[in-house]
């Protein structure tokens, strides 16, 4: 069965990854938001890097204790997330509780000490891709140039529906955007119509829309397999 398809049972869907609507999405982080605690920004897309990088993530809850999480809000968050979205949300989780309880004293480099954090070097997303433009691209065809039109975003939208939140989160849409989708179009419409109106948001909001600005997101989250996927759509 095709885990893109518009009406499949959600017993049936393995969604690493989810939000639910009373969760802390940045409308609740508004007022300090745009304070530095301590060398980075503790944004939304900042500890959702620090969560998908972290690599102990059966220890999850001796993370949380550590933090300062009360053993009620633990046990709140396993039963939202742990069967139906994994740990990778339930950490992501943890940390937005954190934030919101420790805003005088939390900050990222904190944070970080606390991680088993697993190597990656964002910098060099720019020359994968690059290396990818060549393998596929043997004309002078440039990835920026190639605009992505309604259709193409909801052909894209079959391959990559599956990861929607997290590729969500990385084309800079907040917590309220994805919560908004969510609740309107996932159990009616599924997965793929989820990621579709992701990719519509995205393209209103900016101006580098096109190819590789969707690549490079991908990259940016180890999604390789969906950048190759991608190009062999525009070859």
């Amino acid at each position: 069965m095709n885990c893109c398809s518009h009406r499949m049972p959600l017993s049936l869907i393995k969604v690493k990854r989810s939000l639910e609507l009373d969760d802390e999405s940045d409308s609740c982080w508004r007022e300090i938001k745009k304070k530095k605690l301590g060398s980075t920004e503790l944004s939304e897309l900042s500890l959702w890097k620090l969560a998908n990088r972290h690599e102990n993530l059966l220890q999850w809850k001796n993370l949380a204790c550590q933090l300062g999480l009360k053993n009620s809000e633990i046990q709140e968050i396993e039963s939202k997330f742990k069967l139906r979205d994994g740990l990778v949300e339930c950490l992501y989780q943890v940390f937005l509780k954190w934030r919101l309880k420790s805003v005088d004293a939390c900050n990222i480099k904190y944070l970080e000490s606390k991680l088993d954090l697993c190597d990656f070097d964002e910098n060099k997303c720019e020359e994968v891709l690059s290396a990818y433009e060549h393998l596929f691209f043997t004309n002078q065809t440039k990835l920026e140039d190639i605009k992505l039109c309604d259709k193409a975003l909801w052909d894209i939208s079959e391959h990559v529906c599956v990861e929607w939140k997290s590729i969500a989160r990385y084309l800079g849409l907040n917590e309220s955007d994805i919560c908004e989708i969510e609740i309107k179009y996932l159990f009616k419409d599924g997965l793929r119509e989820c990621c579709y109106q992701v990719l519509l948001k995205w393209s209103h909001k900016t101006n580098n829309f096109n190819l590789k600005s969707l690549c490079l997101c991908l990259i940016q989250q180890s999604f390789n397999y969906y950048v190759k996927k991608l190009m062999e759509m525009f070859v």
